[in-house]
């Protein structure tokens, strides 16, 4: 039985829709620049599917109605992910900035989860190339998204993880210092989430980083490459007092 003076926080963990180059489908005219191609039309399709496994897990699993806080990569795939499944929950989507001030209908932009590239993978440094940074996400989300979204998108002020640079040697540990960072931020320092409370927090981000976030609880895991749409959740429990994150448990809700 857990104590009155704790918190529970549930982290979730989903890879991103198909790619529109997948070599199943090679939609090419779709990309605007290769290193952040968007969903192909089949694997946003079938978001509408996933995010209602999704909510499911979450309001009757869970039999969670609180609010979420969704944290996507800065790759136009993520955010056209983030911003299906998201249309797809119950629940009102927002977040707690550090003064504790309510924003809601507002998804967070965090380029600390996106994927890594060695010097191998482009001529030049592909950051700053990316949609997010060229277009306005309002235009982004009108261009690439099939529903009108009842989202805004802003960056994650209270990150303390630098976006990567270019080429970047060490990526899993900077997943792994940026999935901590998210959840340090969201239930140690939120002054909104008090005893008793349970939050959730949903991040979108790679397949590169899906084994990274499963080794969050389990160091042993064994990570094999996960389906598009893949969904993990760690259940967090954090005493009041002591204010430390424990990893209680891992569950695989879509794989």
């Amino acid at each position: 039985m857990e104590s009155s003076s704790s918190k529970t926080g549930y982290l979730f963990f989903t890879r991103h829709g198909e790619r529109a180059d997948d070599k199943k489908v090679k939609e090419f005219s779709r990309i605007k620049f290769s290193g952040d191609p968007p969903l192909s039309k089949r694997g946003y399709g079938a978001l509408k599917e996933h995010g209602e496994k999704i909510n499911t897990y979450i309001t009757e699993t869970l039999g969670y109605e609180g609010k979420i806080t969704a944290v996507t990569s800065h790759f136009i795939r993520t955010i056209q992910t983030a911003n299906s499944i998201c249309h797809c929950l119950a629940n009102p989507i927002g977040y707690n900035d550090a003064e504790g001030t309510e924003h809601e209908g507002v998804i967070l932009v965090n380029p600390s989860i996106c994927l890594g590239h060695s010097s191998g993978n482009f001529k030049s440094n592909p950051f700053g190339k990316f949609l997010y940074d060229k277009e306005k996400p309002e235009d982004l989300i009108k261009d690439y998204c099939e529903e009108d979204s009842k989202f805004g998108y802003v960056d994650d002020e209270s990150r303390t993880v630098d976006r990567p640079k270019y080429p970047e040697s060490k990526t899993k540990s900077r997943y792994r210092e940026a999935f901590l960072d998210i959840a340090t931020q969201q239930f140690l320092n939120d002054p909104s989430f008090k005893a008793g409370d349970t939050k959730v927090v949903m991040m979108f981000s790679h397949s590169d980083c899906y084994g990274t976030f499963c080794k969050l609880f389990d160091e042993e895991y064994k990570a094999s490459s996960p389906c598009y749409g893949a969904t993990a959740v760690i259940k967090y429990t954090i005493d009041s007092e002591e204010n430390e994150l424990v990893a209680e448990s891992l569950d695989h809700v879509i794989v």
